[in-house]
């Protein structure tokens, strides 16, 4: 439902068409999953929400962040950047 209203919000308001206001809404999607990742709220509306939270794109952002944010102590080279290149 949020992904509906992000993309209606695209192509209502910017020069998008309705197939078109895909990408954008999915890189929003990563966004607020990452930044409620950070914030240590996602997990909790995971709980609440079930499900819905595990679909492809928000969980792989949330599983991405949350073991960056767990290995930021070794350092944003080995700890953060690790994560990545693994």
């Amino acid at each position: 439902m949020i992904g509906q209203f992000i993309t209606i919000f695209y192509y209502t308001f910017f020069d998008f068409t309705q197939r078109s206001a895909g990408d954008p809404t999915i890189a929003t999607l990563i966004f607020i999953s990452v930044l409620l990742t950070g914030f240590g709220v996602y997990d909790k509306f995971a709980q609440f929400a079930g499900a819905g939270t595990a679909v492809p794109v928000t969980g792989f952002a949330n599983s991405v962040a949350s073991a960056a944010i767990e290995h930021r102590t070794e350092g944003y080279v080995l700890g953060v950047g690790g994560i990545y290149l693994s």
